[in-house]
């Protein structure tokens, strides 16, 4: 058993991962799987490695995992599907034209899929569709919101994992505003949401929220959450204090 008891593997697909520069080639297994408690979907890539000629086992292992999200391009074909998550790869379609060199186009090659039945495909597509609707993301930042990937951390692409937020190609999710004239348009907006620990303190006139908001500063909306407003003691199990009030004036 190769995942965890929270996945669940929805299809799988014989297939090949060949090399950017098509010099190395390695058959593999393709399957799309999903967290049965967020349907969050994962690509999973098998392999098996041979341990001892002489006794001729094998072993199936987990070769590539990569999660289903907007900023993973996946080029789709009859019977390939490449997955780009560096801002360069994503210029040029790979099988457009035989002028361009190979190794410039795409991150991740996986060709010959033998998806007779079409549901590896289907599936992938349906979920990596979903996945740009809602605007899910994947970067080194975000570990704390794909638990169930990092598990795998060995066999996440290094490239990928030391992805920083600021080489993620998305196109930013379009909100529809309602003006004051009650005409409604769309404009693309930027959320940061943060979270502060006040440890039970009042506010401090000498300080300032700049550097929170700088950590972002291209955001049209800034959401800050605040913990431990109040002293943490028995009374205040009862009893609200007044420190919510000075924090809101």
């Amino acid at each position: 058993k190769l995942l965890k008891d929270s996945e669940e593997l929805l299809c799988v697909a014989p297939a090949v991962h060949r090399s950017a520069d098509s010099l190395r080639c390695r058959r593999v297994w393709l399957g799309v799987g999903k967290v049965k408690e967020n349907d969050n979907h994962l690509v999973f890539v098998f392999a098996r490695s041979r341990l001892g000629r002489c006794a001729g086992s094998l072993r199936e292992f987990v070769y590539c995992v990569l999660p289903v999200v907007q900023n993973i391009h996946i080029n789709f074909g009859a019977t390939h599907c490449i997955f780009s998550w560096r801002l360069d790869r994503m210029k040029f379609n790979p099988y457009s034209s035989r002028s361009f060199s190979r190794s410039r186009y795409g991150d991740f090659f996986i060709e010959e899929v033998q998806d007779y039945s079409g549901d590896v495909i289907e599936v992938l597509q349906c979920s990596y569709a979903r996945a740009c609707e809602q605007g899910w993301v994947f970067h080194e930042e975000q570990r704390s919101n794909h638990k169930e990937i990092w598990a795998y951390r060995d066999a996440i692409p290094l490239d990928l994992a030391r992805l920083p937020y600021h080489k993620v190609g998305t196109q930013l999710r379009r909100t529809r505003i309602m003006t004051s004239t009650g005409v409604a348009h769309e404009q693309p907006l930027r959320l940061l949401c943060v979270t502060w620990n006040l440890g039970a303190t009042l506010p401090d006139p000498s300080e300032s929220l700049s550097p929170i908001l700088e950590e972002e500063d291209l955001a049209d909306v800034v959401c800050v959450g605040l913990q431990e407003i109040c002293e943490l003691s028995a009374m205040r199990l009862v009893h609200d204090g007044e420190e919510a009030n000075v924090w809101r004036e």
